[in-house]
């Protein structure tokens, strides 16, 4: 899957949800491309962060659990495939 983020970096990403307060209102971004302090991404701590499947996943046995996904993205709108 394309587009797929680990946690580290979806943490520095700007999130469209997320909201900051400002004086008397609710804001999510400073100007054209800078995020409000407190908008970015929370990833697997939100409601909407959807974990990718591995790569290769390994063939689940009975002694072997198979291997916890690593990375995933933002549930919102779907990943980019």
């Amino acid at each position: 899957m394309l587009n797929t983020k680990t946690e580290t970096e979806a943490l520095a990403l700007w999130c469209p949800m997320g909201r900051a307060r400002w004086g008397e209102v609710a804001i999510n971004r400073q100007g054209v491309d800078s995020a409000a302090k407190g908008t970015c991404c929370l990833a697997s701590a939100c409601a909407m962060w959807r974990w990718a499947a591995p790569a290769n996943p390994a063939v689940a046995s009975k002694k072997k659990a198979p291997p916890k996904p690593t990375r995933g993205f933002c549930g919102l709108a779907g990943p980019v495939v």
